[in-house]
C-alpha cells in the first residue's frame, strides 16, 4: 500500500472519529491538524485530509492550500464531513463547489473529494454555530416539512438535539479508491 498521511481538524468530533477508522482501516499515520508533522506531510504520497464542513467552509483545508506548492505531485484527497447526505449526488457537487470556489484551477484539479455524514449535538456548539443553525431551522421551517428535501427535513427534525450519523462503512469507498491507486 502506498504510505497513507491522514489529517483532520475536527470541532465536535465526527471528522475525528472518521479519521481514527480510517486511520486503523489504513494501518496508516494520522495526525491533527494542530500538532502536524510537517516531514511526514511532505513526504507521504496519498494526504487525505478530513474536516467538519460549516456553511461551504472545510474547517482546517488550508493547511493543504497554504502547502500546496509542495503537494502538488501528491494524491490529494478531500474528505468534508456534514450533515448533508453523502450519497446524494447533487450535494457531493455543492459541497465542491463550495469548498473550491476561491481555489486556483490548479489546486481543483488536483483534488480528490469524498464526503460523509457526520451529526450535530446542540449542547456542544458554540454561540455562532447555534445562531447560524437556529436562522436555517426558522427558514426552513417557514418552507413546510413538506416542500422540504431529505437533508432539509433531518434538520427540522434533530433541531436542539443530538444526531449522529457516523457509520464506519462509508469510509470504504474511500479505502477502494485508495487501494485502486496502489
Amino acid at each position: 500500500m502506498k504510505d497513507v498521511f491522514i489529517i483532520y481538524e475536527s470541532k465536535y468530533g465526527h471528522s475525528k472519529k472518521y479519521a481514527l477508522a480510517l486511520s486503523e482501516a489504513l494501518k496508516c499515520e494520522i495526525s491533527e491538524k494542530k500538532k502536524i508533522d510537517k516531514n511526514k506531510l511532505l513526504n507521504s504520497e496519498t494526504i487525505v485530509f478530513l474536516g467538519g464542513l460549516y456553511a461551504g467552509k472545510l474547517n482546517g483545508f488550508d493547511i493543504i492550500t497554504k502547502n500546496f506548492d509542495k503537494l502538488k505531485n501528491k494524491n490529494i484527497i478531500v474528505v468534508p464531513v456534514g450533515l448533508l447526505n453523502p450519497d446524494n449526488p447533487e450535494n457531493l457537487e455543492h459541497t465542491k463547489e463550495s469548498v473550491c470556489k476561491k481555489l486556483s484551477p490548479e489546486i481543483k484539479e488536483k483534488l480528490t473529494f469524498f464526503s460523509l455524514k457526520g451529526g450535530i449535538d446542540y449542547s456542544k456548539l458554540g454561540f455562532k454555530d447555534k445562531m447560524m443553525m437556529s436562522f436555517m431551522y426558522k427558514a426552513l421551517a417557514k418552507r413546510g416539512v413538506e416542500n422540504l428535501n431529505e437533508d432539509g427535513k433531518l434538520v427540522i427534525d434533530t433541531y436542539g438535539k443530538k444526531y449522529d450519523a457516523f457509520h464506519p462503512e462509508s469510509l470504504n469507498k474511500i479505502i477502494d479508491y485508495i487501494n485502486e491507486k496502489d
